[in-house]
């Protein structure tokens, strides 16, 4: 029998999300799954996105990334399971409203550090946090969007910050490399999600998408998991650092 494989997959937030879909299709290949959420409403919700069969190999945790309190409760939990980790999957992005309220240059300095550590920071505290029990040949990935290299209007401190996180890939793929992690991100097309759906304009950015890219076929979150699923996988063991665009080819038109 194959040995069950484990992943923390952060950020599952209702069935529209990246992390859910990544969820649904490690589900398939003999994962057990340990899921965080914000709190105790969301995991109420999250429980009903997943059928009894799917629950019993998934464990919810809420958990605030930015709460070090929590997020050490949370590796203590695992832990204390002797669970060793084959794959993390950092799905987490925030910026409050009023930052899209304003000009960039506008943007208070508050919104624009609330942005940069949920967004940004997180993944940093994220791979410190649980690196001890992340096994060699592990994979950890996040998730990023176009805006962080061109000037996508609407986007704007999200863009910022994605370019720092993407940056913060590359760094972090260089820091944990000594010991066998390896760190991507994808860069994901213009998708209707539960983070984008904060997003000033995204209806206009899905469609000019859909125009524009090479491969005419409506991008959705499994196209991305599916993507996951290939940089998660051993057979991935000589990529990192590298940011993945599963787009339909948008990014390159």
């Amino acid at each position: 029998m194959e040995t069950k494989k484990h992943a923390l997959i952060l950020g599952v937030a209702n069935k529209f999300s990246i992390a859910y879909a990544i969820c649904k299709k490690l589900l398939t290949q003999n994962y057990s799954l340990h899921i965080t959420v914000l709190n105790d409403k969301v995991k109420e919700k999250a429980l009903r996105l997943f059928d009894e069969k799917e629950l019993s190999n998934i464990t919810i945790h809420t958990c605030n990334l930015n709460n070090n309190e929590e997020l050490a409760e949370l590796f203590d939990h695992i832990n204390s399971k002797e669970i060793i980790l084959d794959n993390l999957v950092h799905s987490i992005a925030f910026a409050p409203q009023t930052a899209f309220s304003n000009p960039i240059e506008a943007v208070s300095k508050d919104d624009f550090l609330t942005t940069m550590e949920t967004s940004c920071f997180s993944f940093n505290t994220v791979c410190n946090t649980f690196k001890p029990i992340l096994k060699q040949g592990s994979s950890i990935i996040t998730l990023t969007y176009l805006g962080s290299q061109r000037a996508i209007n609407g986007y704007d401190i999200m863009g910022i910050a994605k370019a720092a996180l993407e940056a913060n890939t590359r760094y972090l793929a260089h820091s944990l490399g000594k010991h066998g992690i390896r760190v991507n991100a994808i860069s994901a097309g213009a998708i209707k999600t539960a983070a984008s759906s904060g997003i000033p304009g995204i209806r206009d950015m899905i469609k000019d998408t859909q125009e524009k890219c090479a491969i005419k076929t409506t991008l959705n979150t499994a196209d991305v998991a599916n993507a996951a699923s290939l940089f998660l996988h051993t057979d991935a063991n000589a990529i990192t650092g590298q940011i993945i665009y599963v787009d339909n080819g948008a990014s390159t038109i």
